[in-house]
């Protein structure tokens, strides 16, 4: 019986879930206990935060480093503990206000590929960009794409074919209705995605391709039209490694 109660405590101890204060003291409190503006979030902005938000940070963004080293239940103590918040229980769909249908995708001479438009010399000039510069002041808002769980966008949209390609710092890729906004498919490249989607057609299937790099240093090759994983190839495996720079082919 006493072994049985023994066993029982054990079990019951390592069942506990971290104590996300003693958590924040070990790691993060070196860096977040800093004086209002720093470059680096004060713990009372972490406290602006969503406990999704700061896990995303610390498992597939920029403190991936720091986040390494705790566990998955660790990282979650500390997010709920710095954002004094608890997790949604409704899951978010980062595809929400998906297009009704996906028309066949073709790429003209007016697109902006890449990061630097349509030239591979990167002169990042358009020379028929479909307004003239007294219409600028007439022109309005036609739609905005939020992108969920993110407090940031760093990456330069590709405009292709009628659609909008771009990543986002949660580590999706979208592509959207240049007109409309609607969304024809959702991506998860499992870490941020800075550099700008590079669109080229295959030689050998005629397939058009969305080329780009995440922030684990993995480079990606995905179907443009339906967003399928063609393959992923990791070019880098020192843990600092990075892929902002846009691709070409």
């Amino acid at each position: 019986m006493r072994l049985f109660l023994l066993l029982a405590a054990a079990t019951a101890a390592s069942a506990a879930a971290p104590d996300g204060a003693a958590v924040f003291e070990r790691h993060c409190a070196t860096c977040h206990q800093t004086e209002t503006g720093s470059r680096i979030p004060t713990r009372a902005e972490l406290g602006n935060l969503t406990p999704e938000q700061v896990m995303t940070a610390l498992l597939r963004g920029k403190m991936t480093i720091q986040g390494s080293v705790l566990a998955t239940s660790e990282v979650r103590a500390v997010a709920m503990y710095v954002t004094g918040k608890n997790f949604s229980a409704a899951a978010v769909d980062p595809a929400a206000g998906r297009c009704a249908g996906n028309p066949k995708f073709s790429p003209g001479t007016g697109d902006w590929n890449g990061w630097g438009g349509v030239e591979a010399s990167n002169a990042r000039y358009q020379a028929n960009p479909g307004l003239k510069a007294e219409d600028a002041p007439r022109l309005k808002l036609k739609w905005a794409f939020g992108f969920p769980d993110d407090t940031q966008a760093a990456g330069q949209p590709a405009i292709v074919g009628g659609r909008v390609f771009v990543g986002s710092n949660g580590g999706t890729v979208y592509s959207l209705d240049a007109s409309t906004g609607c969304v024809y498919w959702a991506y998860d490249a499992g870490g941020i995605v800075r550099s700008a989607i590079s669109i080229f057609r295959s030689p050998k299937s005629s397939r058009w391709i969305a080329y780009f790099g995440d922030y684990h240093a993995s480079a990606h090759a995905v179907d443009a039209e339906t967003g399928k994983l063609l393959w992923k190839v990791k070019i880098d495996d020192h843990p600092a490694a990075r892929i902002t720079g846009s691709p070409t082919y």
